[in-house]
């Protein structure tokens, strides 16, 4: 617990968290409507063979 208090304590840490964050975010800006489409295609399958 102690190594990981030192650790919040350092720039390094910090810079490594943002860049984290930021290509955690530009991958979801890029997979969500990948998602969406694969999602819609889905339901749309699923919906068309409940109709009938």
């Amino acid at each position: 617990m102690q190594d990981f208090l030192k650790d919040i304590q350092t720039i390094s840490w910090w810079l490594e968290v943002i860049m984290i964050g930021l290509l955690v975010n530009l991958a979801s800006d890029y997979l969500k409507p990948l998602l969406d489409s694969l999602l819609l295609k889905k339901i749309a399958k699923k919906v068309a063979i409940t109709t009938f």
